[in-house]
């Protein structure tokens, strides 16, 4: 499975070294990963049944990079 976390670190690392907002950002990224890993969107287990868990994992990145970037994370 393709993880979130290394998505994020991915885009984040393309040419910029480590610097505060790369750490600022993975942050928020972990925070609201694991508020998404307590309380799951309802939609997703809809997702998994009607199109199957690869899917449903495409839509939980989505849904995780979308709450992140409204958190302020530059991803």
């Amino acid at each position: 499975m393709y993880t979130v976390r290394r998505m994020a670190q991915e885009r984040t690392s393309e040419g910029i070294g480590r610097n505060a907002a790369v750490s600022k950002s993975r942050e928020i990224i972990d925070s609201v990963g694991s508020e998404m890993k307590e309380n799951p969107p309802a939609q997703l287990a809809k997702t998994a049944r009607r199109y199957g868990t690869k899917r449903a994992d495409k839509q939980r990145v989505a849904i995780l990079l979308s709450k992140s970037r409204k958190a302020g994370a530059k991803v």
